[in-house]
């Protein structure tokens, strides 16, 4: 009997050394394989009675949490995520679902998370974290904060200045590199447009906008947006008034008189259909009212990029209604 009750003190002491207590480490946890390398998967920083998710570009969400024995479950404002739980303390690994997660103290915000809602558009098919970081090294965030004024998140750095954005996507290791934006709640057609009127001053002419993120599958949803503009545009959208940095002059002007296109103006959805007058004979440049909604952007691009893989011809596109 004295042999079964000091088995079961040594098991209770045992227990209470492996239970978890977030509120104990102070600083991030990361997820990792059985190397040691980075995993696509939400990092962990726990604070008082909440826990941060954030994904390898900085996006993060707030969740409340409650653990069990051998569970621990995430409450997010939709959602709820399940975990099985076993904690490593001697090797500061928190493994969940089979994931490891590695403790590393002080690798936390000092202040405060920067806390947005995603667009929530679900716009083609979802895009797994493993592909999407494959392809892009940068992301940037743009969204709207409690007072309803847009701001830029690059990196640890948070702003209202557009003019950041070329110093910040200038440090991307080719001009044919894209970068990812995320499109916060409220934000608009004519406000992304804004931060590509940036982005092409340094030759970059195409982004990933994510839209959506399911965290319970890891999977991205959003779309791949090539823009133009004319040298003209850039220069009266500018804040700044340099010259900006392109690679060859980009001339509305010269561009009429070499091409003599036939104009579409798309201001409403129901335009749209103007789209199917496109013949294989003429050059079009294709005018697209800046007021549109982001899902009837998305579907008038998705119809623009097919005509122009099939035509003939030279289709261009400006925005319009700008200001």
């Amino acid at each position: 009997m004295k042999r079964i009750v000091l088995l079961l003190m040594l098991s209770i002491i045992y227990s209470c050394k492996e239970k978890f207590n977030p509120n104990e480490f102070k600083g991030t946890w990361i997820p990792i394989n059985d190397k040691g390398k980075y995993l696509n998967l939400a990092a962990l920083t726990f604070r008082n009675d909440s826990v941060y998710l954030e994904d390898y570009f900085t996006f993060n969400f707030k969740a409340s949490y409650k653990i069990k024995r051998k569970s621990i479950n995430f409450f997010l404002a939709n959602d709820t995520l399940k975990y099985n739980l076993n904690f490593i303390r001697k090797d500061s690994i928190l493994r969940l679902n089979h994931k490891n997660y590695m403790f590393f103290e002080g690798y936390s915000y000092e202040e405060r998370f920067i806390n947005y809602d995603l667009i929530h558009l679900k716009l083609n098919q979802p895009i797994l974290s493993d592909s999407l970081f494959k392809n892009y090294d940068s992301a940037f965030h743009i969204f709207k904060d409690l007072k309803d004024s847009v701001q830029l998140k690059l990196n640890d750095k948070v702003s209202s200045d557009f003019n950041l954005i070329p110093g910040f996507a200038f440090g991307l290791h080719n001009q044919k590199d894209n970068i990812i934006i995320y499109i916060g709640k409220n934000i608009t057609l004519k406000e992304i447009i804004k931060c590509y009127v940036e982005l092409y001053k340094v030759n970059i002419n195409n982004a990933f906008l994510v839209t959506n993120f399911d965290i319970k599958n890891n999977n991205y949803y959003g779309f791949v947006d090539n823009y133009e503009f004319w040298q003209q545009q850039i220069i009266s959208l500018s804040d700044e008034k340099h010259e900006p940095i392109l690679t060859e002059e980009l001339s509305r002007k010269n561009y009429i008189k070499k091409y003599n296109p036939k104009i579409i103006k798309l201001n409403f959805k129901n335009d749209f259909t103007k789209l199917s007058e496109i013949n294989h004979k003429d050059n079009y440049l294709i005018q697209i009212n800046a007021k549109f909604s982001i899902d009837e952007y998305y579907v008038l691009k998705k119809s623009i990029i097919k005509l122009k893989k099939n035509h003939s011809k030279t289709i261009k596109t400006e925005f319009i209604n700008l200001n």
